[in-house]
């Protein structure tokens, strides 16, 4: 039974589509917490500054909220072809590209609303991650856009924006988890998606409806080779078969008794 066990789970281990997010930040100290909350945002999506911008979508998007999530995004002068009301799906894009692809601190981006002034990009942009996709370089920005509440508000680039499903396609999920996405309702259950869950599942049943029979096709072979040599009357020989609580002594001769 343990070699079973052990070839079901190297089975979902070879199949599993790198679903591990990267790995998260180390939690803040309470002075990086006090340090945090020295600005006071108007916002209530915190949009005042790069940092509270970041940390807001990622909260909503990791929550399945994609509706709220893309209000973080600049959906303006997109290309042909990309619309404002996909600006869910472009939120759900970054964050797979995001988890999958990158370690994000959102404390250390900066938590003014002017944002950085000494990082070589205009006043009104803040880099946030960087990565490679095709053999080319990309770096995703933050965008200081105008806003008639607020005066000005922090939203990823519709340069970023107009990016994402190229990106996405390079580095996102496949078509086997896309379908899991679609088809199972939004939701987490401890720290995992529930089409995470379910992922799971569905390769735990794969592994053990093939692993179990290729393992008696293996075995089958040393049992036949056993059986020969008893019906030759080779006394010196036992048959051990396998069964469900241990092993099964077939001695020549002899009546069968069980050993754990």
């Amino acid at each position: 039974m343990n070699r079973v066990l052990i070839g079901i789970g190297l089975f979902i281990l070879l199949l599993w589509p790198g679903l591990c997010p990267a790995v998260e930040p180390e939690p803040e100290t309470s002075s990086e917490q006090s340090a945090a909350a020295a600005y006071e945002y108007r916002d209530p999506l915190l949009r005042d500054t790069p940092r509270g911008a970041l940390q807001g979508f990622m909260q909503y998007a990791r929550e399945g909220d994609y509706q709220t999530a893309a209000e973080y995004l600049d959906l303006r002068f997109l290309p042909a072809g990309m619309t404002v009301e996909q600006g869910p799906l472009y939120a759900r894009q970054l964050l797979a590209i995001i988890e999958r692809n990158l370690w994000l601190n959102p404390q250390e981006l900066d938590d003014t609303p002017e944002g950085k002034t000494d990082d070589k990009l205009p006043a009104y942009r803040e880099g946030f991650a960087r990565l490679e996709a095709e053999k080319k370089a990309y770096q995703l920005l933050l965008q200081r856009v105008p806003s008639s509440e607020y005066g000005s508000l922090w939203k990823v680039s519709n340069a970023t924006v107009a990016k994402l499903p190229k990106l996405y396609q390079a580095l996102g999920y496949g078509p086997v988890v896309e379908w899991f996405i679609e088809h199972i309702p939004e939701g987490r259950l401890f720290t995992l998606n529930l089409w995470e869950w379910a992922m799971m599942l569905a390769y735990l049943a794969l592994a053990f409806l093939f692993v179990v029979p290729v393992t008696w096709l293996l075995q089958w072979p040393l049992c036949q080779q056993y059986l020969e040599r008893c019906d030759a009357g080779d006394s010196q020989h036992r048959l051990f078969l396998y069964s469900g609580h241990g092993l099964v002594d077939m001695g020549a001769g002899g009546a069968g008794t069980e050993q754990s």
